[in-house]
């Protein structure tokens, strides 16, 4: 029975992985695309985080011209429940968020708190996609 209920629990992760993939390619084909400055290179990780590497886009952020923040790249070996990186103060929402990602094929949780603290609240620690993270930034 054990195997059945593991077996199911890991074909629900995919199905709603598939399903928030699709949505944020939808989400992603429908907005009108804003213009962007530049992206900016997270050098400053926390707690072990570490750029991804293996041709992912490096941990990044960026500001559009409609005051969106949009988070990039894939991180690796921090600890999970811990801080990422901290955005600095520009880029810093109004009120905290929590992200649906992609964390080694299955569902992890980014949290961006009003702080400014990027957190993998949820997840695996093997592979941490940032990217899909987009939130208004606090202005």
């Amino acid at each position: 029975m054990k195997d059945l209920d593991y077996k199911f629990n890991e074909q629900a992760h995919r199905v709603a992985l598939q399903i928030f993939r699709d949505a944020i390619n939808a989400l992603e084909n429908t907005r009108l695309v804003a213009t962007v400055d530049t992206w900016h290179d997270v050098t400053d990780f926390e707690y072990g985080w570490v750029n991804y590497g293996f041709n992912y886009a490096p941990a990044g952020y960026t500001v559009d011209s409609d005051g969106y923040v949009h988070l990039q790249g894939a991180v690796k070996s921090g600890s999970v429940g811990d801080t990422i990186f901290t955005l600095p103060e520009a880029c810093r929402p109004r009120y905290n968020h929590s992200f649906a990602v992609d964390s080694n094929n299955l569902l992890g949780v980014c949290d961006v708190l009003k702080e400014g603290f990027v957190v993998a609240s949820a997840g695996n620690n093997t592979h941490f996609a940032l990217d899909g993270v987009i939130y208004e930034a606090r202005g």
